[in-house]
């Protein structure tokens, strides 16, 4: 563990149960600090109410289900959310490959991952060897070339490509 850093980290994805991260610089560092983590009383409450207001955040910007013990702080993290806009991640934008297939990454009309990740699939659009249109859904991070301002991160499974699809028309 370098200086930097903190012995606990959280992550929370909207909606999902959080990730919690306990560091050591080695086993008996690690140890005590996963103690200290798990012993403290007021752990599960910060850890619940911090859950509460990114879960209400995200639904707030229209990005996701809130959880149902998400609704009493929706109000000023929907005021806050309405201030500062949705992130760039959430809009969606449009790429063309050296195919002149048209890739559309965050389409609202695309359905989200099967896998949990907070995205949705990216549409492809285009006419293959035989001269015929065809739309199809892929995984974004596996494709290109994406737009610079996105970062998707790989799943953890795979995600198969989607050759025809209700939402494709």
């Amino acid at each position: 563990m370098s200086a930097a850093e903190a012995p606990f980290s959280i992550n929370v994805s909207p909606g999902r149960t959080p990730q919690v991260t306990v560091r050591g610089s080695n086993l008996t560092d690690w140890h005590a600090n996963l103690e200290e983590f798990a012993n403290h009383p007021d752990i599960p409450d910060t850890i619940a109410r911090f859950c509460e207001q990114v879960n209400a955040g995200f639904a707030a910007a229209e990005l996701t289900q809130p959880t149902a013990s998400a609704a009493p702080a929706a109000a000023p993290i929907a005021k806050a959310a309405g201030a500062v806009g949705l992130p760039d991640m959430f809009q969606h934008e449009t790429e063309k490959d050296g195919k002149k297939s048209t890739w559309t990454f965050q389409s609202p009309s695309a359905p989200d991952l099967p896998d949990g990740r907070p995205y949705k699939y990216a549409i492809r659009e285009g006419i293959n060897a035989n001269g015929k249109p065809y739309r199809a859904l892929f995984d974004p991070a596996l494709c290109w070339p994406q737009p610079d301002r996105f970062r998707f991160e790989k799943g953890t499974g795979e995600v198969k490509p989607i050759w025809k699809h209700a939402a494709l028309g």
